[in-house]
């Protein structure tokens, strides 16, 4: 029986210093970072889930956001939004990541300097490409 992966909704929070932040990730021997987020519920907009995830991982209260782009990510739909109004103190939420956390399986949020995303082992791949595009096309 095949696994049918939840559409998911992930965040593009921007601070003042143009640092955006992200998850980092250590899952046994691999070092990574990802975009806040995570799976659209039963009966919920993706609007919904990003601000819903964004308290549970990362304790941000969003009060405004934008979608920025979708892409296709290992054969589902992932809508990114920036957020664009937002509080609290950036630490790890009371989501499902709390419990997960271990030695040998850690989430950290934190903030980088957008000029440093090419250097980093970011996913998914397209969403930092897409990032990337229109950032750059920004600053241009």
């Amino acid at each position: 029986m095949s696994h049918i992966l939840k559409p998911r909704a992930s965040l593009i929070v921007i601070n003042e210093q143009q640092e955006i932040l992200l998850m980092e990730r250590y899952k046994g021997n691999r070092h990574y970072w990802v975009f806040p987020g995570g799976g659209v519920e039963d009966n919920e907009t993706f609007e919904a889930a990003a601000i819903r995830e964004a308290m549970e991982e990362v304790s941000l209260s969003i009060h405004c956001l934008s979608h920025t782009f979708t892409i296709s990510n290992e054969g589902r739909e992932e809508q990114f939004f920036v957020a664009i109004d937002f509080s609290g103190e950036v630490k790890l939420g009371i989501g499902p990541e709390r419990g997960k956390s271990s030695p040998t399986n850690t989430y950290s949020p934190s903030w980088i300097a957008i000029n440093k995303l090419c250097e980093l082992n970011l996913f998914p791949i397209e969403g930092k490409r897409a990032l990337l595009d229109q950032y750059l096309r920004s600053v241009l």
